[in-house]
């Protein structure tokens, strides 16, 4: 009975040791196949066992010591594949971080872009035996839209020019004067330019390229004017016009009128109209064109009266005449009018107008 307990026992502890080795043995094969298909890849040697020395300007940096393949080749594993492979360098600040890239080329490269090889290919130096990047100035090589170097340039779109611009003129428009009086007109402009000064289109004075010209007229006539400056270059021209109202002096009516509207007429009766028309010197204008006209007033209706006889001058109808009395006159002759208060108007052959009211009575 003990000698048949200890066989058995002895059997059993042989089956476990040779379970025990086998496991063993696994775990060696295990390990042996790890070890084979996971090299670590850290020294030169194992990068040479496929891939032969590549000879240009940074691979020779590993025969000469300096550094190890994987110094610049890390090694990466790939899931999908299950196998490690070296990391290809392809972007130079990787290594050389302290150049300066900051144009809007090279931030192309900072944004992910591009890579440095993208534009700038390594070339073979036959003389120095070493790889370098070539350096690109022709834009065409990345831009297809820019024309080549060699190609006739495009038209060229001329800048806009800058046409004059009036600073300053003097006076402001309108402006007012006195027959025979001397007005001068000014004007500044911001460039060098010819001023041609005109009078109702009319050219009167010219100036040379100049930024300040003047004009003066020393013989206000009556009437109204346009002055116009124009001053002009390559750049364009501007203009200033002035509307110029030139006028006779009128002091009002004379006696026996009043200017203050306040004049009584016996209704039949002739009355006198009389003024006087004066240039700026003082002297006497005789030959302006004057004409009468009258309007009765009323609270409902107006109308309008021409008196058609003249007594002791010629017959003008309704014009006034220059008498030796230095001064016009028109004797109004007042039979078919009536009680009222009447209105005369003149109007001067210098576009203005004059006014006064009478009244009439029985």
């Amino acid at each position: 009975m003990m000698s048949g307990g200890s066989n058995g026992k002895r059997g059993k502890e042989h089956m476990k040791l040779r379970w025990i080795l086998s496991y063993a043995v696994l775990f060696l094969i295990f390990i042996s196949y790890v070890s084979s298909s996971s090299p670590s890849y850290t020294t030169e040697e194992n990068c040479r066992r496929c891939h032969s020395i590549t000879v240009d300007r940074h691979h020779l940096l590993v025969p000469d010591g300096m550094y190890q393949c994987t110094d610049c080749h890390m090694m990466q594993y790939d899931s999908l594949n299950q196998e490690y492979y070296p990391e290809v360098i392809r972007n130079c600040l990787i290594c050389h971080a302290g150049t300066d890239h900051t144009d809007a080329h090279h931030l192309l490269l900072v944004e992910g872009l591009f890579v440095c090889s993208d534009c700038h290919p390594m070339k073979y130096d036959a003389q120095n035996q070493t790889y370098y990047p070539e350096i690109l100035w022709d834009c065409t090589v990345c831009h297809s839209t820019v024309s080549d170097p060699g190609s006739p340039l495009p038209p060229s779109i001329p800048e806009p020019l800058n046409p004059p611009s009036m600073l300053n003129f003097y006076p402001l428009s309108p402006v007012q004067d006195i027959t025979g009086a001397s007005r001068t007109f000014n004007i500044t402009v911001d460039q060098g330019a010819d001023v041609s000064w005109y009078i109702n289109g009319n050219l009167a004075q010219s100036n040379g390229t100049v930024s300040e010209a003047r004009y003066t007229n020393d013989s206000a006539a009556a009437g109204t004017w346009d002055v116009s400056a124009i001053a002009a270059n390559d750049n364009g021209s501007v203009r200033y016009t002035w509307r110029w109202k030139v006028m006779y002096d009128f002091n009002g009516f004379l006696a026996p009128i009043k200017n203050d509207d306040s004049s009584v007429f016996r209704l039949g009766s002739k009355v006198p109209i009389r003024f006087q028309l004066h240039d700026a010197n003082g002297d006497d204008i005789t030959d302006a064109i004057v004409r009468l006209s009258i309007t009765r007033m009323t609270s409902t209706t107006t109308r309008t009266y021409s008196e058609p006889y003249v007594t002791e001058t010629e017959p003008t109808d309704d014009v006034f005449i220059f008498t030796t009395s230095h001064m016009y006159r028109y004797n109004l002759a007042t039979r078919n009018m009536s009680n009222a208060t009447w209105q005369i108007r003149l109007d001067i052959d210098d576009g203005t107008s004059k006014t006064v009211n009478i009244s009439l009575k029985s």
